[in-house]
Parts: structure tokens; C-alpha cells; sequence
């Protein structure tokens, strides 16, 4: 039996990565975004177009070499230094070595289908409304993935928005029909709220669908908070409470001039298939991946930054962490200031992680804010790293 990997370098990004496959009839997975470098999205768990069906970036790693703390060149798979290459997988990848290269798994490149789904609220519907449908329509959302239907969506508060897309691979044209139905269904009984329409693409390769996106992200003197949290089935489970919290993490804040409503995005794309590696468990168990955020530019004051930063850790936040106290959020998409976030972004493998930490690293060489063993340093207001006695 033939097994297709790629190894690829420290700095691929992930459309060096999509076109270098694509010269082979194949794909890897990688991020959303063309821009982003593999390694670091890897590690830090890593989903992406293609996570959904073929696991996450971190469940396709299957080597890596690495340079410790103490100059040692390791090479880290399933059959040498077994615990170090369980913890990049999932645990951050810069916090226990620098990874020179690393071995992926690679697949034949599949067919693709997305399918849109936009949906818009009437005029004069009230909010309540339409959060609940929306908490409805997140109730649907696991037998969708169960399908092997995967995506992404947008929110907005200001007009009421919401805007899904779901992917298939290695399917016919017209397979989705019969899934979606109950979704529909759904829509089409809130016709006194909201309107929608659907659009569907295919594509006979995965790659031809990837080169007519924009897939880069935006740069500029623009700063930002964000919060997060996986939102697991018992708690779509509950739409009163979660049309609650979806109202509460999109209102606008009156009390922060320039500062951007809230935007709100779904990951969807998480797999489930278990896999033995440092990834936060609550992946497995998530419907979606909540992401709130805003944004301001340099104008704002340090005040209001601040504020804007304490709102959204602290009430944006906290409303997902009641939603959901038990799971977490992905540390590549999380705030700094998360609050238990040993807990948070790696759940019950944690402790694991601190021991390879201190048994490759113990002084600590690699760091950085809320990554693993960094509770054992503080930073001073210069930038100076000192060791908590």
C-alpha cells in the first residue's frame, strides 16, 4: 500500500504548500489563509478547507525535525522521541524546539463542492427572533457533519446576517440536496423573519476552487480582541440559552467610539476522528469554533483600547465560557488574556505537556505568552523575562 506524504521546510506557507501538491495530483491540508506558515498552524492544532474530511494539521503530521534547547538535532515520529512528537502535534511547536522540517500526509486530489447559504433578516424583525433562529440552525449543524459536511460561517449584528458555507470532496454534483433538506426546512418555516438564498459550486479538483479565492489575510495599523470558545452538542442542545449568548457577543458597543461592532465567525472544521497528540480534546467534541472580535486603528485611546480589551475577555467572553464552562478554546485563535488558559487550550493534557517541557527545556529557553510552561516567568513592563521564585 502506498502512502503519500510531503515534507516541506520551516517558513511554507500554505500556497507554496496547495500549489506544490497540485503539481502531484494531490493535496495536504493547510489554513484558510494562503499566508499562513504550515509548521506554526500545525502545531498549534491547524484547521483549514480540508480538516473536516482528512483530520486536523495536526493529526497529518508524521515526522518532524527539530533542534532542542540544549543544540540537539531530533528526529520526532511514532517510533523515536515518541513524546516530543506527541506534544508538537497540538502543544506549539516553538515552545519545545525549532523545527527545521516536518513530514505530512498527502491525498489525491479530490473533487470539491461548496455549497452557500446566505441568510438576511426582514426589516422591522426583532432580534430575539432571529437568534433564535440562528441557535436552531446550530442545532442542525452536527448531523450536517456527520454528513461529511463541513465549513465556515459570518455573522453580523448590524444588518442581521448570517452567511454559511459548507464543503464537500470526492462527491457528485447534486449530493448535498437531500442533507440540506432539514436545513431548509428550517429557513423556509422563518420565512416572517428572514430571507435566504443558496448557491452551489463544483469543481473537479479541490485546487481549481482554491486558486479563484483571495485567501490572504489583510494587513495594515489596525489592532484588535477577540474571544472563543468550542461550543460542544449539549449546549446547541439549549437554543434559548445560546440565541442568549449569540445576541450577547454581536451587540454593538455604544460605549466604545471607534471601535467596530463585533464580527463573528464559525469553525466548522474540526475533525472528530480521535488521533493520540496534544490537541485539546474539546476539538473532537465541538459543533463549532466561536470567534468574536473587534477592531480600532491608532487614533483610539490607550483608555479605550483597554476597555474594548476588558469587555471582550471579560463580558463577551465570559457569556461563551457559560455557554460552554468545560471546553475550551484553539490557541492559535484565542485571546491572551483567556483566563485558565492551561485549561483552555489544552484541557486534561496539560499536565503532559509541562513534563516534555521541563525534561527538553527546563530553563526554559523557548517562551512565550500562554504557551506551555510560560506560567513559570513573568514579564516585566520592559520586555525583560524573569523566573517566578
Amino acid at each position: 500500500m502506498t502512502h503519500m506524504a510531503a515534507t516541506l521546510g520551516a517558513g511554507v506557507q500554505d500556497g507554496e504548500l496547495y500549489a506544490a501538491m497540485a503539481e502531484h495530483d494531490a493535496i495536504s491540508v493547510g489554513g484558510e489563509n494562503n499566508d499562513v506558515g504550515v509548521i506554526g498552524w500545525a502545531t498549534g492544532g491547524g484547521h483549514g478547507l480540508a480538516t473536516g474530511v482528512y483530520g486536523m494539521g495536526a493529526d497529518n503530521v508524521i515526522e518532524a525535525v527539530m533542534v532542542t534547547a540544549n543544540g540537539d538535532i531530533l528526529t520526532a515520529n511514532a517510533c523515536q522521541n515518541e513524546d516530543i512528537f506527541w506534544a508538537i502535534r497540538g502543544g506549539g511547536g516553538g515552545t519545545f524546539g525549532v523545527i527545521t522540517s516536518v513530514t505530512v500526509n498527502a491525498y489525491k486530489m479530490p473533487s470539491f463542492a461548496m455549497t452557500g447559504i446566505d441568510i438576511s433578516a426582514k426589516n422591522g424583525t426583532n432580534a430575539k427572533d432571529w437568534y433564535r433562529l440562528l441557535a436552531r440552525l446550530h442545532g442542525d449543524f452536527s448531523r450536517l457533519q456527520n454528513a461529511a459536511l463541513h465549513g465556515y460561517y459570518t455573522m453580523a449584528g448590524a444588518p442581521m446576517a448570517f452567511s454559511l458555507s459548507l464543503f464537500e470532496y470526492n462527491t457528485a454534483n447534486d449530493t448535498s440536496e437531500t442533507i440540506l433538506k432539514p436545513l431548509l426546512e428550517i429557513l423556509e418555516a422563518a420565512n416572517a423573519i428572514a430571507t435566504f438564498k443558496v448557491s452551489r459550486i463544483w469543481k473537479p479538483s479541490w485546487y481549481d476552487f482554491v486558486k479563484t479565492v483571495p485567501l490572504f489575510g489583510s494587513t495594515g495599523k489596525m489592532h484588535g480582541t477577540k474571544a472563543s470558545r468550542f461550543i460542544p452538542e449539549p449546549a446547541v442542545r439549549d437554543p434559548e440559552m445560546l440565541a442568549r449568548v449569540l445576541e450577547a457577543i454581536t451587540a454593538p458597543s455604544p460605549d466604545l467610539p471607534g471601535v467596530t461592532n463585533p464580527s463573528i465567525s464559525g469553525t466548522m472544521t474540526g475533525s472528530k476522528k480521535p488521533v493520540d497528540n496534544a490537541l485539546n480534546p474539546a476539538w473532537r467534541e465541538a459543533i463549532v469554533h466561536v470567534i468574536t472580535g473587534q477592531s480600532w486603528d491608532d487614533t483610539l485611546s490607550d483608555d479605550l483600547a483597554a476597555k474594548a480589551v476588558y469587555d471582550m475577555t471579560y463580558k463577551r467572553g465570559y457569556a461563551l465560557r457559560q455557554l460552554a464552562p468545560d471546553t475550551g478554546a484553539y490557541v492559535n485563535e484565542a485571546n491572551p488574556n483567556e483566563p485558565d488558559w492551561q485549561w483552555s487550550f489544552w484541557g486534561p493534557n496539560y499536565p503532559r505537556l509541562q513534563a516534555i517541557k521541563q525534561k527538553y527545556d527546563p530553563d526554559g529557553l523557548f517562551w512565550c505568552l500562554h504557551c506551555v510552561g510560560s506560567e513559570a516567568w513573568t514579564e516585566m513592563k520592559n520586555g525583560t523575562l524573569c523566573p517566578i521564585i
